[in-house]
């Protein structure tokens, strides 16, 4: 039974050698073609995954170097002492400004190539105004004395400033959700797995750059939990609040946040 459908493969292709044969070159052709774009989607998959880390760690920097221009500036509007706090980091932009070049940032999904735009921007210009704000501060250290003035002057900076911290906050959380397990950083690795063991629990989560901007939220009922990065709370909200900065500490995410 088999050798009879053997001879009739044999007999289909020996009839058939000159339509196989003339075949043959589109079917390689076909085959290396497919191969090809299965091997550019696999490379496009990995150029994607790795903007996204850059994007991740970039992020994380200027949150730790924003921040601290955030602390300086309520240091210099709140103690009354003849001390000048002067952040020793402006926002940082030379990398991420080679990250939103279209080559680059086209791999993106629209929405997170939206949110790194407007980061960028928002980082430029606070750049910007952090040197002029630095350079009144140095050059006329007595209107920190003058607070009311002092504190307008320092508007444009401080607007930006929270602005920017906001978005960095919520793309980054989201980065971290979706590829924070394959980070070279333990915090980050273990805020994922927090996040998503607690989605799985069907948890509402939100970011803030302070805890404290949860008041303002129309939605802030429906949260479970709040990611920011400073706990500025001086009550409790019955809600779960995972403070970022503090996971600088030698502990895992779970000790330092009791859910």
């Amino acid at each position: 039974m088999y050798q009879v459908y053997i001879d009739r493969i044999v007999t289909l292709l020996n009839n058939n050698a000159g339509v196989i044969a003339t075949a043959s070159p589109v079917i390689a052709y076909y085959l290396g073609m497919k191969t090809i774009k299965t091997v550019e989607k696999r490379k496009r998959k990995e150029f994607k995954r790795e903007l996204e880390f850059l994007l991740l760690n970039e992020i994380f920097f200027n949150l730790d170097y924003i921040s601290q221009i955030d602390v300086s500036f309520n240091k210099n509007l709140l103690l009354d002492d003849d001390n000048l706090y002067i952040p020793t980091k402006a926002p940082r932009t030379e990398v991420i400004e080679r990250y939103v070049e279209y080559d680059f940032i086209s791999s993106l999904e629209k929405d997170k190539r939206l949110e790194t735009m407007n980061i960028y921007v928002q980082l430029k210009q606070l750049k910007k105004e952090y040197y002029l704000w630095r350079e009144l501060i140095v050059r006329t250290p007595h209107i920190k004395q003058e607070k009311q003035i002092f504190e307008q002057l320092s508007l444009p900076m401080t607007e930006l400033t929270t602005a920017v911290l906001h978005n960095m906050v919520n793309l980054w959380i989201k980065l971290v959700l979706e590829i924070g397990s394959k980070s070279e950083y333990g915090i980050m690795k273990d805020l994922n797995r927090l996040m998503k063991k607690e989605k799985r629990k069907g948890k509402w989560m939100t970011g803030f750059y302070k805890a404290s901007n949860y008041y303002r939220d129309s939605n802030k009922d429906k949260y479970d939990i709040v990611i920011c990065w400073t706990n500025d709370l001086v009550e409790d909200i019955n809600k779960s609040v995972i403070e970022i900065k503090s996971l600088y500490q030698n502990k895992t995410v779970e000790e330092d946040i009791k859910i």
